[in-house]
């Protein structure tokens, strides 16, 4: 029973609740973040050929990530269409992320519209370069054309996941210090 009267004082507000939601999916796009800042910083090392076969064959390291495995079911297609885009989206989405973004969908709609516009755009914005890019580098005729295409992807991918990634760990350890300082004055 001390279990329970613990577990109803944690959730026991509406603000907690919130507290709660936002820590959750705080944390989830942070790992997703930290696989999709390995994978760029992975993918930016690729020089050559023998590299960029390297770094393939180790890629399957990074399906943590949505957007990495979006990215890896868009490469193993054989054509280039919108039904194999949405093809690679669909494919890339399980149980556990539907979930996971079902709360973000919930965490966003009670959140600022301003900061949520920015969060929203920025990771659509990362989506779009690496379709965008990835069709560039399919292509291609020339192997170095393909490496300069990722580089610039990854560099541009690297700036944008270290944005996103910064915003959400200062939101977060933000918000984990105001409900501390909050809840040590109700104390």
């Amino acid at each position: 029973m001390k279990l329970y009267s613990w577990i109803d004082r944690l959730f026991d507000t509406k603000e907690k609740r919130r507290s709660c939601l936002q820590g959750i999916v705080a944390l989830f796009w942070l790992w997703q973040y930290l696989w999709q800042l390995l994978f760029f910083f992975s993918l930016f090392q690729v020089v050559d050929y023998d590299t960029l076969f390297e770094f393939m064959t180790g890629m399957d390291h990074y399906t943590s990530s949505i957007f990495v495995n979006m990215a890896y079911r868009f490469i193993s297609i054989s054509t280039v269409s919108f039904v194999s885009i949405l093809h690679s989206v669909l494919n890339s989405i399980d149980f556990m992320t539907i979930l996971f973004l079902a709360l973000t969908l919930l965490w966003t709609l009670q959140t600022k519209k301003k900061p949520l516009i920015w969060f929203c755009t920025l990771n659509l914005l990362l989506i779009f370069v690496v379709f965008v890019s990835l069709i560039i580098a399919m292509k291609s005729t020339s192997l170095q054309m393909v490496i300069q295409i990722l580089h610039i992807m990854a560099g541009f991918c690297l700036g944008v996941t270290i944005v996103l990634f910064m915003w959400l760990l200062v939101k977060f350890v933000h918000s984990m210090i105001k409900r501390a300082i909050k809840s040590g004055k109700t104390a």
